[in-house]
């Protein structure tokens, strides 16, 4: 085996990496391949594994700054997204509010207008009321039992304005002790023309009583009963009655209602 051993070739011994002189004294060692060989900055060495390794690093720590900038531009981004709706939402709020108090103050608007508007037909319209009823007798007319009667009725504008389409009617009754009212003339409306402010019509109805009931009504023992109605319409077209019912005291008296105001008087 010594022997087999010595022969074996120095080459063959230590490998293709070393090579041994003739005296096996000095042993050199050989140049490094290129896959071990050093890697300088920014030299590339594709058959250097270092200088790949070093480039992989550098290609990571470029990728993970890129990724956290990434990262911040998404954060940055979904804040002013975020910043941006709760503006708008804010924006819907206040125009809500806006819209609120715009309907609040056309509703007041509104409301203000048909106050002013309900004043001024208040203040300016026509305003009818009794300016005198009276009961009298005309002898000159007088027939065999029969006694001449009349009554007398005054209308007046206390208002503003005139008063237009207006129509009188009064029903004329007879009421002896406790029976029921008896009618003694017929009812016929008389159409008057328009009434200005501050003027008056007078209404004349004329009609017959019996001399026993014109006794009684001299006696207090019956009463006489005219009731009135005057309908008209004012400036701004709005309807409007004028009603009251009179009762007699006697034969010789005279009924005044002449207050303000159109009104039921009695």
């Amino acid at each position: 085996m010594a022997l087999i051993l010595v022969s074996v070739p120095n080459e063959v011994a230590y490998g293709q990496n070393y090579k041994a002189d003739a005296s096996l004294q000095n042993v050199a060692p050989s140049q490094p391949s290129d896959y071990y060989r050093p890697c300088d900055y920014k030299e590339e060495n594709r058959k250097s594994d270092l200088c790949a390794q070093w480039n992989a690093v550098d290609w990571a720590r470029s990728a993970f700054w890129v990724a956290l900038a990434g990262a911040i531009g998404l954060v940055v981004t979904l804040i002013f997204n975020f910043e941006a709706w709760n503006r708008a939402r804010k924006a819907e709020r206040d125009t809500e509010t806006a819209l609120s108090h715009a309907g609040t103050s056309a509703s007041a608007a509104t409301r203000l207008a048909e106050n002013a508007e309900l004043m001024a037909k208040r203040e300016l319209r026509a305003y009818l009321d009794f300016n005198g009823v009276k009961w009298r007798r005309r002898p000159h007319k007088d027939e065999t039992g029969k006694v001449a009667t009349g009554i007398h009725v005054s209308v007046k504008n206390y208002g503003r304005t005139p008063a237009n389409g207006v129509v009188y009617t009064n029903r004329i009754s007879i009421k002896i002790g406790e029976a029921d009212p008896t009618q003694l003339a017929a009812v016929i409306p008389q159409r008057v023309e328009a009434i200005s402010p501050s003027d008056h019509v007078n209404v004349y109805n004329n009609f017959d009583l019996p001399t026993d009931v014109w006794e009684a009504l001299s006696n207090e023992t019956a009463e006489l009963i005219s009731e009135i109605t005057v309908a008209y319409s004012d400036v701004f077209e709005d309807p409007h009655i004028l009603a009251s019912s009179f009762e007699s005291d006697g034969t010789g008296s005279e009924h005044h209602c002449a207050v303000e105001g159109t009104r039921k008087c009695t």
